[in-house]
């Protein structure tokens, strides 16, 4: 592996442990996702939004524990992929 890899594992390691510690973030994404998603296919359709969709103002925020134990993975794997080389 070359540092290009390391560092690569490294960094994606943490934004998973962020994303997945931060209470809301991944929500927040996956939100914006979907919305962007509709809104361009609203946009091929019938060349504008067709409606506004619906979302809460007052979510229960959570954390993606599952993103945040990926991220832990990443990581050591890209430090033991370091030290075997």
């Amino acid at each position: 592996m070359n540092p290009y890899d390391i560092t690569l594992g490294l960094t994606m390691g943490v934004l998973l442990l962020v994303v997945g510690l931060v209470p809301g973030v991944a929500q927040s994404l996956m939100q914006g996702l979907a919305e962007g998603i509709r809104n361009f296919r609203d946009a091929l359709s019938f060349g504008f939004p067709v409606r506004p969709h619906y979302r809460p103002e007052h979510e229960a925020t959570q954390r993606s524990v599952w993103l945040a134990v990926i991220g832990a993975f990443f990581i050591v794997l890209s430090i033991l992929a370091y030290f075997s080389n």
